[in-house]
C-alpha cells in the first residue's frame, strides 16, 4: 500500500515499501543516515535465535502434551472396557489407574 508524505520542501513522495523509504533518506539525508537507519530496523541475530529456540519449544511443548492426551484417552478406554465387563478385573484397573497416574506425574512435573 502506497503512502504519501510531504517533504519540507512541499515536494510529495509516494513510498510504497522498506526500500523506498531507505532510498528516499538516502536521497535526501545521505548514505551514512540510510546505513545508521539499516543498522538500527536490522533484526537482533541474537533475538532471531532466541526466537527460533522458543518456536521449537513451542512444537515440542504441543507435541509432548498431545502424546500425554492421546495415552490418557488410552487409558480411559481401558476403563471404559472394564466397567463393561460383568466383573471387574481389579489387577487391570490398578494398573490403568497406575499408567494414569504416571502421565499425569510426569506432564505436572516436566
Amino acid at each position: 500500500m502506497a503512502t504519501t508524505i510531504m517533504l519540507p520542501d512541499d515536494k510529495v513522495e509516494t513510498v510504497f515499501d522498506l526500500t523506498d523509504l531507505l532510498r528516499l533518506i538516502e536521497d535526501r539525508m545521505g548514505w551514512e543516515a540510510r546505513e545508521l537507519l539499516e543498522e538500527w530496523i536490522k533484526p537482533d541475530s541474537d533475538s532471531e535465535d532466541y526466537i527460533a529456540y522458543l518456536e521449537k519449544e513451542v512444537e515440542t511443548q504441543k507435541t509432548r502434551r498431545l502424546d500425554a492426551m492421546k495415552a490418557l484417552r488410552k487409558q480411559s478406554e481401558t476403563i471404559a472396557e472394564l466397567i463393561r465387563e460383568k466383573e471387574i478385573d481389579r489387577v487391570k484397573l490398578s494398573h490403568t489407574a497406575g499408567a494414569i497416574s504416571m502421565i499425569t506425574w510426569r506432564e505436572l512435573n516436566v
